[in-house]
């Protein structure tokens, strides 16, 4: 479990009616942020809104998988996937650890290539044209392909480059097992398993095009259960395609794991019961226009749910791959899943995203200024926007840590705060929930949300309005001295 527990001095202070949700930070980041001078002088030359990348940070989350490797005597792959963050930097810095680097798009896997990864380190997942397509073809990457059409493209591109077989896997989906029962949600990846028999049809006849690597998937839950389903029936669909005469030397899982945003799981339980309070008005509410984030008074009656992210999971990053290998899995009569590829001499390939960029990026927006809301509510202007740290489908609560210009300003602030954005919209907010620094932020301040590299620095990032995107600084720490560069600058050195 990873969870800290704040002390009881601290817990006198809070107050229903001013929940409080603090993140997660890392030593490095915490001490980082500590030296203001630094990260002033940073704002102050490349402007607002900036995103910090730390390299170093990657290092633990890429150990915390390995050891889970080598706790269970496993042979595979761990990918660093591209998708969740943009930076160069970390890229870099990722070539130079015992990984493979997972890219979506043509221009990622250019990027990639670019940048000094060679091809039999790289998987290309995502929905793929014709260019990505042949760029992986020529190269040698390995394909994992998501549906018929995709197959029947690749054997008809073989022929522009005939000198070698494609390396490829298959992405499934649909799962089911008699032993569990769960909402069935529709999905954009992978073939349907029904159709297990078509696939090992169309591998066989074209054995001597495709070199087939194996069966992988890629499940958007947190649901352990569903994901324990899926490792059941990918297993037994490579094992099926080992009895028709394929040579597949791998299961891919994929990514899902999670990480804590929240630094105390005890607080995190607490907010968001003050939220559903505010909700039903037992508190004064705590989301911009009373919106919920999900939740609605139903004449008394708290319905909905929650869209907002799980900032506190039971189990995180490489525990719930721990998890997911030490269980039993009914289908191959209780047997370990971390036991039955040893036993079949399979390889263990997965594609940790968000869990990889764990405490890998904040997010710096400078103070341009404060006003009072129609209703009565205290605004914090912030020279960046909602594009800037924000994701297609997750919202982030933590409170963010406000670096004050003059610390012996006396304005404390008891009423709470909302961020709000530099776009000419009455909807950009950067977080629609009320937090609570300690003092007002004023002018200049500069405005810290945490953890923000995995999906929410970049991924739908605009220039919306001509408003500038935010340029990317590596930041690292070397013999008691941090140095920072351009992130397309930074130069990589083996750990």
């Amino acid at each position: 479990m990873m969870s800290q527990t704040a002390s009881m001095h601290e817990r006198e202070e809070w107050t229903a009616a001013q929940p409080r949700l603090r993140p997660r930070i890392h030593p490095l980041i915490r001490e980082c942020l500590s030296n203001k001078k630094f990260v002033f002088d940073l704002v102050d030359r490349y402007g607002s809104p900036l995103n910090l990348v730390f390299p170093q940070n990657l290092e633990p989350n890429i150990a915390g998988f390995e050891s889970v490797y080598k706790k269970h005597r496993l042979r595979g792959r761990i990918y660093y996937v591209t998708k969740p963050c943009k930076s160069i930097a970390l890229l870099r810095h990722a070539k130079t650890h015992d990984v493979g680097v997972d890219v979506s798009s043509v221009n990622s896997l250019k990027t990639a290539l670019e940048n000094g990864w060679s091809a039999d380190r790289v998987v290309a997942n995502g929905p793929k044209n014709t260019d990505y397509l042949s760029l992986c073809i020529k190269n040698g990457i390995l394909i994992n392909a998501d549906s018929f059409d995709e197959l029947q493209q690749i054997v008809g591109l073989h022929a522009q480059y005939p000198d070698h077989p494609v390396n490829l896997g298959v992405r499934l989906c649909g799962f089911h097992s008699a032993h569990a029962s769960f909402t069935a949600h529709d999905a954009t990846f992978g073939i349907h398993i029904k159709h297990l028999d078509r696939i090992i049809e169309f591998l066989l006849v074209h054995k001597n095009i495709l070199a087939f690597k194996g069966f992988s998937f890629h499940i958007a839950t947190n649901l352990e259960e569903m994901r324990l389903v899926a490792v059941g029936n990918v297993l037994a669909a490579t094992l099926k395609s080992i009895k028709a005469g394929l040579h597949p030397r791998a299961v891919n899982i994929g990514g899902g794991y999670p990480i804590m945003y929240a630094d105390d799981c005890a607080e995190w339980n607490e907010y968001t019961t003050a939220l559903k309070k505010s909700v039903l008005g037992e508190i004064p509410p705590q989301t911009w226009n009373a919106t919920g984030l999900g939740y609605r008074n139903e004449n008394g009656v708290l319905a909905g749910g929650p869209m907002f992210l799980d900032h506190a999971p039971f189990r995180a990053k490489s525990e719930m791959l721990d998890y997911l290998l030490s269980s039993p899995l009914p289908d191959f009569g209780g047997q370990r899943f971390a036991d039955i590829l040893r036993d079949s001499l399979l390889e263990l390939h997965i594609e940790p995203g968000k869990a990889m960029f764990d405490q890998c990026g904040i997010t710096l927006g400078k103070v341009a200024f404060t006003k009072e809301s129609a209703l009565g509510e205290t605004l914090v202007g912030l020279d960046m926007n909602r594009s800037n740290i924000q994701s297609v489908d997750q919202k982030q609560l933590t409170e963010p840590v406000v670096l004050y210009r003059d610390e012996t300003r006396n304005t404390a602030h008891t009423d709470g705060v909302y961020y709000m954005g530099n776009l000419c919209l009455a909807y950009d907010m950067i977080q629609y929930n009320k937090t609570y620094p300690a003092k007002l932020p004023k002018r200049d301040d500069v405005v810290v949300f945490s953890n923000t590299a995995a999906y929410l620095m970049d991924f739908v990032e605009s220039e919306s309005l001509m408003q500038p995107v935010a340029r990317k600084i590596a930041v690292t720490k070397k013999m008691n001295q941090w140095s920072a560069a351009e992130d397309q600058n930074y130069q990589e050195t083996t750990p």
